[in-house]
């Protein structure tokens, strides 16, 4: 780029800019009522995610919410409701609301739990859709699972958060996917996590309270 051309690209980004942080500072009321709004969709899809959860396990929920140490619960609840805070995407809130139902989930002991917090801070609702499928492929041994996922975007997501392992040999079945039948797995945390978020339902209405 001429050096004519690279002064009037930094100048047109430098008013871009200024218009942004303009618009922030003069719409301060706009993005404090966004905030506002999305505490409330994040407490009404909470309890609508506790709810489903107490619907399956009954009493089991109320017992763990019961026993766990207040510090524990906080901590999580913390880190999973900044995440819903920060999610664009309305799905990927529901899924962080469902990941907060979750920890209450019976069965899941408060380190899997610590482990499931981080890594579903990771991964996007596509990742989860794609973790829930290799479940249900692996449950059926004549399955190709090589072949039906070759294309699946979210399994290097799924790989890097410790959800699903993939062995040696089926290590680049993405190129090649009839090397092995077999080359993904699913980890203790991968399959407590599809337990820890099982009330998220894909492309959930908008709950009101």
């Amino acid at each position: 780029m001429d050096p004519v051309s690279t002064k009037l690209a930094v100048k047109a980004g430098g008013m871009i800019a200024k218009r942004l942080f303009d618009l922030v500072r003069t719409d301060q009321t706009r993005l404090d009522e966004l905030r506002r709004e999305m505490w409330e969709e994040i407490t009404a899809e909470t309890s609508a995610a506790l709810g489903r959860l107490e619907a399956k396990h009954g009493e089991l929920v109320r017992e763990v919410a019961g026993k766990m140490d207040e510090r524990a619960v906080l901590v999580l609840f913390a880190q999973l409701h900044a995440e819903a805070m920060k999610s664009a995407a309305r799905d990927r809130l529901r899924l962080m609301c469902a990941a907060i139902a979750g920890i209450f989930t019976p069965q899941i002991d408060l380190e899997m739990k610590s482990r499931i917090a981080r890594a579903i801070t990771q991964l996007q609702p596509s990742d989860v859709i794609c973790l829930r499928r290799i479940a249900g492929f692996l449950a059926d041994q004549h399955v190709d699972v090589a072949r039906v996922l070759s294309s699946a975007v979210g399994i290097d997501a799924l790989k890097n958060c410790g959800c699903v392992s993939v062995d040696a040999a089926g290590e680049d079945f993405s190129r090649d996917p009839v090397q092995t039948a077999q080359p993904l797995e699913l980890t203790g945390v991968g399959r407590a996590l599809l337990s820890f978020v099982e009330t998220w339902q894909e492309g959930d209405e908008v709950v009101t309270a």
